[in-house]
């Protein structure tokens, strides 16, 4: 009999987790200029809170937070790195979100994670060119023998022809980052949010799926 009443007070208490958490977002939601100690106490309150809570309360939630202006450093952080399912909003929206801060979350996730920071309506140069650098790392990381199956015939001896080659194989190769900057650069400047999406979703043209391919 008592471990019946036990099962049936774990979902009331989820419950209840659940509503103090949507609490103290509506609470913080509702200071403009929150201070540097009313920042920290929600950090102190809200990741506890969060992690005891269901995972429709966490979505409800991070779906707030991702319109507020000002958001602790640390929370933004510990959002940005949870399931994509649920930072996804978070990561397309959210304008509290420090540059240092998506690209770390950019660094220690996966794809989707990037794809979501991508969609974001605007992107810094210094953003982008960390998710170039990132994008553009990957491939060696997984086939370091890449350049050397392009070019298997080395020569015993310099030959202007086979220079010339290897330099216009370099040229294209910058050429190449330098499109993709670009369009990461156009995707960031042009992709629009109409008024009545919600949650950071959008149509996306051909060029913005192909580029979120490449991620």
């Amino acid at each position: 009999m008592r471990d019946r009443f036990r099962d049936l007070e774990g979902p009331l208490a989820v419950r209840k987790k659940d509503v103090v958490l949507m609490a103290t977002v509506s609470s913080f939601e509702n200071l403009s200029h929150p201070t540097r100690s009313e920042l920290r106490q929600f950090a102190e309150l809200f990741m506890p809170l969060f992690q005891a809570s269901s995972d429709e309360a966490k979505r409800q939630a991070v779906a707030a937070l991702s319109q507020c202006e000002n958001m602790p450093a640390a929370v933004a952080l510990f959002i940005g790195n949870q399931p994509i399912e649920i930072a996804a909003p978070f990561l397309a929206a959210s304008k509290a979100i420090a540059d240092d801060t998506l690209i770390t979350i950019a660094r220690m996730q996966g794809a989707a994670h990037v794809k979501a920071i991508v969609s974001r309506d605007s992107l810094s140069p210094k953003v982008i060119d960390a998710l170039v650098a990132l994008r553009q790392s990957q491939p060696r990381a997984v086939g370091a023998s890449a350049p050397i199956m392009e070019s298997p015939a080395v020569p015993l001896s310099p030959v202007p022809a086979e220079t010339n080659e290897a330099d216009a194989l370099e040229e294209q190769r910058v050429a190449n980052e330098e499109a993709l900057r670009e369009r990461i650069l156009g995707l960031a400047g042009h992709l629009g949010r109409a008024d009545e999406d919600r949650l950071g979703l959008r149509t996306l043209s051909d060029i913005q799926e192909a580029l979120l391919v490449r991620f």
